[in-house]
């Protein structure tokens, strides 16, 4: 998938690029076939729980296990935008797959910026990456959309609030003087939209999502490329978190 000049405008300018029925039909229940044989193994090594003996939070590196997820990592719609916004070869420094658990049995994400967490954490030298996420399920107003700050991209990294946070989850967040003035001044979009589409944003974009009250799991697939010239210097977690390979990905062909 070549995206347009007027596409890649708008990610620069707005931190984000939401494009919807990306993947339809036979493409889409392949990849929900996939998240389904995932979440029959809740036990899987690489799972990150919520609390302990809790709901999933995160199904982290599911293209390890599932050829569906490791076919995803190389499709043209997810690698080829991240080849042109980031100018040249990519590798993939994270696989996710997020759920929403129903009648808010998954706690949301609090305001943060994800690249200083990468920085911190993993040795990531510069925010040379971006986030592609496919949503397997509708995102709505109800099941805990992605809420984005048009244009917080463009900030520093944030004052971050460290107190109480585990590397895994939301390790540092935004605190709530800097959202007030970035909301004031921008609003809040949120990511709604069907499943198939895909939302492509920047890591430094401030974001968040609320819990899922409504009475269906939502599940989001989020893939983040990294530069081969951006490579990790000193990661600190595990590698089904933060990638050591760099080499470059190629987009599969398409029939």
């Amino acid at each position: 998938m070549i995206l347009t000049d007027a596409q890649i405008n708008q990610y620069r300018a707005d931190g984000y690029l939401l494009i919807p029925d990306v993947f339809q039909g036979e493409a889409l229940d392949q990849l929900c076939a996939a998240r389904d044989r995932i979440i029959a193994r809740p036990d899987r090594a690489w799972n990150f729980l919520e609390t302990e003996g809790g709901p999933v939070r995160a199904y982290n590196a599911c293209h390890w296990d599932e050829p569906t997820f490791a076919d995803l990592v190389v499709a043209p719609e997810c690698l080829q935008p991240a080849q042109q916004i980031l100018g040249g070869d990519v590798y993939l420094h994270q696989f996710k797959m997020n759920p929403k658990a129903p009648f808010g049995g998954s706690s949301g994400w609090g305001w943060h910026q994800d690249y200083v967490n990468w920085r911190d954490f993993d040795g990531m030298p510069e925010n040379r990456a971006l986030n592609v996420a496919v949503l397997l399920d509708d995102a709505t107003e109800v099941n805990g959309p992605l809420y984005l700050i048009p244009g917080s991209q463009h900030e520093d990294a944030l004052g971050q609030d460290r107190a109480n946070k585990t590397p895994g989850l939301t390790a540092t967040e935004v605190g709530d003087d800097d959202v007030r003035r970035l909301a004031e001044a921008a609003g809040i979009v949120s990511a709604t939209a069907k499943a198939g589409a895909v939302l492509i944003f920047d890591p430094m974009i401030v974001h968040a999502s609320a819990p899922n009250i409504s009475p269906w799991t939502r599940h989001t697939v989020y893939l983040t490329y990294n530069h081969v010239d951006n490579a990790l210097t000193q990661p600190t977690r595990p590698e089904h978190i933060a990638a050591r390979d760099a080499t470059p990905l190629t987009p599969r062909a398409t029939a």
